[in-house]
C-alpha cells in the first residue's frame, strides 16, 4: 500500500510527465562507457539523453525542448503553416486537427501544436511519400534523411502535408 500511494504521490508531482528521446550536445570521450557515465546514450548519429517533460512545444516556443526532432505542416505551394516538436527516433503516423500522431517506441503520443502529449493507441493516417517542395528542402538544410508525406487529417479527411527527418540508422 505505502509504494502504491508513493508512486500516486510522484505522479501527481511530476504532472504526467513522459520520458522522451532528446539529441544532447554531448562533446566527450566516444567509448560507449564514458558516453553512459556522463548520463548520455549512444545513438547511430550522435549522443542522446532521456528527459522527462510534460509538453514538447515547438522550436522558438516558449519551453521548447532543445534536441527534439522538428516536424512542418506545409500547404500545397510549400509554404510552412505549421510546426510540432518530436522526440528523437519518432516518426509521424497520423495527423488530426492541430495535433501530430507520433511512433515512440511502443506506443504512440499524440502531440499538439502547443505541445501538450498523450498517450494513445497506435493509429495510422491514408497517406503516401512525396517529393519535398524545394521550400521545405530550404528550411531543413541539407540533410539525407527528409521525408514527405501527404496525410489524410483523421478527423476532417483534408489532405495534410508533413515533413521532418526520417529516423537515422
Amino acid at each position: 500500500m505505502r509504494l502504491f500511494l508513493t508512486l500516486a504521490l510522484i505522479t501527481v508531482l511530476l504532472g504526467c510527465s513522459h520520458p522522451v528521446w532528446v539529441w544532447t550536445s554531448y562533446d566527450g570521450p566516444k567509448f560507449y562507457e564514458e558516453i553512459r557515465q556522463a548520463g548520455y546514450e549512444p545513438h547511430p548519429c550522435g549522443v542522446v539523453q532521456q528527459v522527462y517533460v510534460r509538453k514538447l512545444p515547438s522550436k522558438g516556443s516558449s519551453g521548447h525542448v532543445p534536441g527534439t526532432e522538428r516536424v512542418i505542416e506545409y500547404d500545397t505551394h510549400g509554404k510552412i503553416t505549421g510546426e510540432w516538436a518530436m522526440p528523437v527516433d519518432s516518426y509521424v503516423l497520423a495527423i488530426e486537427n492541430q495535433s501530430i500522431i507520433v511512433r515512440y517506441d511502443n506506443e504512440a503520443l499524440k502531440i499538439s501544436k502547443a505541445g501538450i502529449i498523450k498517450v494513445v493507441p497506435v493509429i495510422k493516417s491514408a497517406g503516401s511519400y512525396e517529393e519535398c517542395p524545394q521550400e521545405v528542402r530550404d528550411e531543413f538544410g541539407k540533410t539525407s534523411y527528409l521525408s514527405c508525406w501527404k496525410l489524410e487529417d483523421l478527423d476532417s479527411k483534408n489532405s495534410r502535408h508533413v515533413a521532418y527527418e526520417s529516423v537515422c540508422t
